[in-house]
This record gives structure tokens, sequence and C-alpha cells, in this order.
């Protein structure tokens, strides 16, 4: 019986220790997708569903702030640490682990209840994310195998049910002695602190803050706080300009547009030109196929009421209700300074669409395909990233430094 039990401790050992070693696996890639821009794909990347990156770069790649890996790290540390116990208490100073009775109990508890969260990731995963981990996958079956393996039904164990029932058990026991009730609030204190911590910070989750950050704007659009009606955002007379490319169908561009906004706030010694780069191949013919049907349309109304000093006006508008037609156009700015008669006539101009072309083979010219993309010195920069680094980078711009252009980042 007692080689019978090392053996089953030992192959619970042997499970841990391969589970640690898969979370900090899946630790690493975590780091990569998230914090490394220049990161190569992670091995279990293969195609577009067996995506281990993909999942690492989602919301539900963590819980409270801290990597769902971290989690796992944890997990199987505890579980390893069980294991010993028994041993451990021997030891004069650790006499104080004997409150653990029936480790292998835990063991099975711990494993079930990591398993069940599993499966609940694992739902997530096929149906929300449509991705799939297959190192998560690995360690869902790991934490199936600790509980399985951790299970003496010839002990007193009828079912699954009896080892939550032990551990419960235990643990009212325990917590009944006034020391160990003392210690286990400080635990738990001191472990919500670090939860609020990182779920507040979002230290290890950029993933997170990020989302949060495109929500936070994304209701900004509908009632821009930081819009401008002119035709210039920043300032007038600023010795540095810079283009700015978008296309009022990018759902992305009407987020930035909130964002710059904000920043240019702060920002002194630069100046913001608007630039027309429609992805609708009714204008632009550097497409081959239509994409945004009426971006065209909304990039020929946007000039048109740049001619009356009203482009920002204009760019918040169609941001905002994106107009189906022109009818809806001229409907939507009726309340506004605009004239919309001027404004109808200008649209239908040769000389709007001239100026359209020029921008589209200005933003051609700078090898742009996307948007929003900002041209500084002649060089593509990306436009849209998290609020601090867009304001940093345009900070960066007004006091004369080098920024990261399109041509460095393919390098």
């Amino acid at each position: 019986m007692l080689n019978f039990l090392k053996t089953r401790k030992f192959y619970i050992l042997l499970i841990a220790i391969i589970g640690l070693l898969t979370s900090l696996e899946l630790i690493y890639i975590y780091y990569q997708a998230n914090f490394n821009n220049y990161a190569l794909a992670s091995f279990c990347t293969i195609n577009d569903f067996i995506d281990c990156d993909g999942v690492a770069k989602t919301v539900y790649a963590q819980f409270a702030g801290i990597p769902l890996a971290c989690w796992g790290v944890f997990f199987y540390s505890i579980t390893i640490f069980f294991v010993f116990v028994d041993k451990l208490k021997n030891i004069k100073f650790l006499g104080f682990l004997e409150v653990f009775k029936n480790p292998r109990t835990y063991i099975a508890t711990l494993g079930y209840v990591a398993f069940i969260i599993s499966m609940t990731l694992a739902f997530i995963s096929l149906k929300i994310i449509n991705k799939l981990c297959i190192l998560c996958v690995f360690t869902y079956i790991l934490d199936l195998l600790i509980a399985i393996v951790a299970t003496d039904f010839s002990n007193g164990v009828d079912s699954i049910i009896d080892v939550f029932k032990n551990s419960i058990t235990d643990f009212i026991d325990a917590v009944k002695v006034p020391k160990y009730a003392v210690s286990f609030v400080i635990c738990l204190l001191i472990f919500a602190g670090f939860l609020t911590y990182t779920n507040t910070t979002y230290v290890f989750t950029p993933q997170l803050k990020a989302q949060m950050e495109h929500l936070y704007f994304e209701k900004l659009v509908q009632n821009n706080p930081y819009k401008v009606n002119g035709n210039i955002l920043g300032d007038e007379n600023a010795k540095i300009t810079i283009l700015l490319f978008t296309d009022y169908e990018c759902p992305i561009c009407k987020i930035f547009n909130v964002m710059l906004h904000k920043a240019m706030k702060d920002v002194k010694g630069i100046r913001i030109e608007h630039r027309n780069f429609p992805l609708d191949n009714k204008c632009n013919k550097s497409l081959d196929q239509p994409f945004h049907e009426n971006a065209c349309l909304y990039a020929r109304y946007a000039i048109a009421a740049e001619n009356q000093g009203a482009l920002g006006l204009m760019n918040d508008e169609l941001f905002k209700n994106q107009p189906k037609t022109e009818d809806e156009i001229i409907e939507m700015v009726e309340m506004t300074s605009i004239d919309t008669i001027k404004l109808s006539k200008d649209a239908k101009s040769e000389e709007t669409n001239k100026k359209l072309q020029e921008s589209i083979n200005e933003a051609i010219k700078y090898k742009i395909q996307g948007t929003p993309m900002f041209v500084l010195n002649g060089k593509a920069i990306p436009a849209m990233q998290p609020y601090e680094k867009l304001k940093k980078m345009l900070n960066d711009i007004s006091e004369g430094k080098e920024v990261e252009t399109i041509d460095e980042i393919g390098k």
C-alpha cells in the first residue's frame, strides 16, 4: 500500500512538473504576443484556427488582470507543494503545515476545479474566440489527470462529491483554530490587494487595457467633446505639419478621430492636415474590388465642407452618422453652419474630384495601403496606437525626435 501511494505521488508530481513547464511556455508565448511587437509566430500558431498567439492576445487570456498561464503556474506549484507537504511537516519551523491533513484530497479537489474552469475556457475558445490554443488544451488534459490520479476511491471516498466535502470539512476545522484563521485572513487580504492592483493597472494585460480604451473612445464618437470644427487640427502656424490619411467608413478611423482630437489638446507645435484615402474602387483605382461602398462619396463631401472651413465639423458628422445617400448627408448637416446648397454643388464639381484624386495619388506615392496613417517628412507612420503611445509620439514629433516609420517596422 505504501508503494502504491508513492507511485501515485510520483505520477502526480510528474504530471504537475509537465504542467508547470507547459504553463511557463504559455507565459513566454503570452509575453511575446502582447509585449513584443516584432515577435515571430510561436510554434503552436499553425493557421487561423490553431493559433496560440491569437488566443493570447484576447481579453479571455487573463483573469483579474493576471494571464491564465500564470494561474496555471500557481496551480501546478501548489500541487507540487502538496505532494511534499507531509515531509515538510517534519521540519521544525514548518510545523504549522500540520493543518494540511489530507493533501492528496486537496490536490484532487483543485484538479477537478481546474478542469471545470478548463472546460469553460475551451467553450470560450471554440464558440467566442473561434481559435484553439493546443498547449492550453494539453494543460486541460493534465488538470483532469491530476484530479483522477489523486482521487483514492479505496480510502473512504465513494464519489467526487466526497472529495469536495472532505476538503471543505478540513478547511472549516482549520479556521476554527485562531492562529490559522488569522493567517488565512491575512493571506486573503494580501491576495485581494494584489488582484486589485493587477486588475486596475493592467500591468500584465495590455490587451485588456487596449480594449477598455477602445470602448471608452468608441462611446465618445457620438458626442466628441474634443472636436475641432475647422480645417486645421493643432497650431495653425506650427512649423511641423503631419498629413493624416483616413477613410470615413474605416471603423478604426472614427475611434482614432476622437483619440487624435483629445491628444492634440495637449500637444503644441504641430498641425494636422487631413487627406482622403477612400478604400472604395469607385474613385480609388488602386483597389481591385469594392470595399467601402460610400467612402468616395464621403470624401467628396468632406472636401466640399473644407471649402467652407468646416472640415472638422463634417469629419465628426460623417464618422458619427455614416449616412447612406447624398440626401442623408445634406439632411445631416442642415442644422449646422454649413451652406448645404454650396456643399452639394462643390461635392459634385470637377475641382473636388481633382483634389480627391490628388489625395489618393499622394497616398499611393507614400505606399499607404490602409487607414488611418500619418505622413511626416515624406514617410508613412502608423497612426492608430494606444492613446498614451499616440500622445507620446506626437510630443516626440513636436520636439523633433525620430519616430518609427512603416519602412523601419518592416525591417
